[in-house]
């Protein structure tokens, strides 16, 4: 769920001496003072987003950061490709469908992938191959990503 994504983030964050950027959660959550304590002296925002307010979110973020065995299809992972934000997710099934090789992924530890982020080159790499992904979903892809995740949850 939506605490354990925020937790995953929050350890890896607090393992970075230097923190270089304040951080928006955009569920609109309560935000634990642990959090808040990993972050410093960053401060930690939470907020629900409309469409423009997540458009806007996205153009000025280093990067959407969605660490999550997430079930379902993954649609802020192309919502922030489409606006030019690098991504960050965990390889398993459901949101590689959606990230592609345009994503970073985590491999060893979210903290790393977190860093790699900020490598200007990768960073440029990525965004532009993110902005091509996108062009390629139409809604049949989607239906069908979306069909093949059902699929899978009902086998389950």
């Amino acid at each position: 769920g939506t605490y354990k994504r925020h937790e995953l983030f929050f350890e890896a964050y607090q393992q970075w001496s230097y923190k270089p950027f304040p951080v928006l959660c955009t569920d609109g959550s309560f935000v634990p003072e642990t959090y808040r304590q990993a972050a410093a002296p960053q401060p930690v925002f939470s907020a629900r987003l409309d469409l423009q307010g997540m458009v806007h979110a996205y153009q000025n973020a280093v990067a959407l950061v969605y660490p999550s065995a997430y079930e379902g299809f993954g649609l802020p992972v192309l919502e922030a490709m489409a606006c030019g934000t690098p991504v960050i997710i965990y390889p398993n099934s459901a949101l590689v469908e959606a990230g592609g090789d345009a994503a970073f992924y985590v491999e060893d530890s979210l903290a790393d992938t977190m860093a790699q982020v900020l490598d200007p080159k990768l960073r440029a790499e990525k965004i532009s191959k993110g902005l091509e992904w996108v062009k390629s979903f139409t809604w049949e892809r989607m239906a069908r990503a979306v069909q093949e995740v059902l699929h899978s949850a009902v086998r389950r």
